[in-house]
């Protein structure tokens, strides 16, 4: 969705960049816009009365050529201001785009309108009816394990699709310099988790980081830990006794959701009797909602 500012908002907001000279610190004060609107508001600002900078940075266009030299200045070391201003180019901020297209593709990605390979095959999934594959994938310049690859990557879930609209917001405020660890952090600041909140009352915490135990069944340890595999991923949720680190019961599957904990903990059930053994036996967990929010 598309926010509209007021104009008080955004004088304000260029008030505050002219006096601390800084874009970061500017949106880090007020916490709106984006970094690119800012940019153009102060642009805009500067040259009153002149046709608007964002419709001349849409408008125009830039040849593969002078994309790859811009790049290629890039990676020595030449300041992107500087290469902006050598070739021409309307705002510094779009060599940044280029340099992540030109490490993930290369060359190829520089050359204007080139689709990629998702987009492909969204085409060829459309055609495929009417026209045989082979056509397709040499009229698309696709390779088949490309295509098989692609296609299988379109059927599986998006799972960060709650926080994806966030992650192009952080991407493209960074001038898309930011990596994933970088990315991550600046979600942690905007308060992401995947804490799912009080949902019952918490157990008393006893262990107190004491992970030690005197004996056999006195101290059970358990959670959930995922492991990449082929197609996808495996969960593994495992108890261990903190005597030997013995592995008591543990379940798996595909996804880390309350069915893992809830066969998991039938396990532990069928494991535990009624003898003086368990008598004493604690289990220790996180306090999670897999462990607080089951039957």
């Amino acid at each position: 969705m598309k926010v509209i500012y007021k104009e008080e908002q955004k004088r304000i907001a260029i008030q505050t960049y002219k006096k601390l000279k800084s874009y970061a610190n500017a949106l880090r004060v007020h916490g709106y816009p984006s970094r690119h609107i800012l940019f153009d508001w102060v642009i805009n600002s500067q040259k009153r009365g002149r046709p608007s900078k964002k419709s001349t940075i849409k408008a125009k266009r830039y040849s593969y050529d002078l994309k790859l030299k811009a790049v290629t200045l890039s990676l020595e070391g030449v300041n992107a201001k500087q290469i902006a201003s050598e070739l021409d180019i309307t705002t510094h901020a779009i060599i940044y785009d280029w340099l992540k297209k030109y490490r993930i593709e290369g060359e190829e990605g520089l050359h204007p309108n080139k689709l990629s390979n998702k987009l492909k095959v969204e085409i060829i999934l459309a055609l495929v009816n009417i026209f045989p594959l082979q056509i397709l994938l040499e009229e698309l310049d696709l390779k088949r394990s490309s295509f098989y690859y692609a296609k299988l990557s379109l059927s599986k879930p998006d799972k960060y699709h709650h926080i994806r609209s966030l992650i192009h917001e952080i991407s493209e405020s960074s001038f898309y310099t930011y990596g994933s660890p970088r990315i991550w952090f600046s979600l942690k600041k905007r308060h992401y988790s995947s804490y799912i909140g009080e949902i019952t009352p918490a157990c008393k915490n006893t262990v107190n980081n004491n992970f030690h135990a005197t004996g056999a069944n006195k101290l059970w340890l358990t959670d959930i830990i995922e492991f990449s595999a082929k197609d996808s991923k495996v969960c593994l949720s495992p108890v261990i006794d903190c005597f030997d680190g013995m592995v008591v019961p543990y379940a798996t599957s595909t996804s880390p959701n309350q069915s893992l904990v809830d066969e998991m903990l039938e396990k532990v059930l069928s494991t535990v009797k009624s003898t003086d053994e368990f008598k004493n036996l604690v289990i220790h967990t996180d306090r999670g909602g897999h462990y607080r929010g089951g039957r």
